[in-house]
């Protein structure tokens, strides 16, 4: 639906913010939950990619500025295609296989679950991995 709306008006959650990188919206964050949602605001604000417009009349005036400039800030735009990584799945995935590879090559340091017997299908206790 991104794609068919002229700016993004949403609360800061990471793919919120990543997909109106990817489709080039405006993004105006009217909330932001504490915690990680904190950090994208943050990251949107520095990033130079949206703005922090709360409901109420500062949305009213940011929708009406975007509408002055034909819903393309350039600078906003600029700075999306700077920190766009469009690859950027693939090489999160090609990272975790290689950690995976790596540590399928080491001794393992999870615990084990030993048996404590007693028939009653218990988890039983937590022993350490023999090496």
């Amino acid at each position: 639906w991104m794609h068919a709306s002229d700016e993004e008006v949403a609360k800061a959650g990471a793919l919120t913010v990543a997909e109106a990188v990817a489709a080039r919206r405006p993004l105006l964050v009217m909330s932001a939950l504490p915690g990680q949602e904190k950090g994208n605001l943050r990251y949107v604000l520095e990033s130079g990619i949206g703005a922090y417009a709360p409901p109420g009349l500062a949305l009213v005036r940011a929708l009406r500025l975007l509408e002055e400039q034909d819903f393309r800030p350039a600078l906003w735009l600029e700075n999306m295609s700077r920190v766009d990584r469009p690859g950027a799945q693939e090489e999160i995935a090609d990272l975790l296989l290689a950690t995976a590879e790596t540590a399928s090559n080491r001794p393992s340091r999870v615990p084990a679950m030993a048996s404590q017997g007693g028939g009653r299908g218990g988890l039983g206790a937590v022993g350490e991995v023999s090496r």
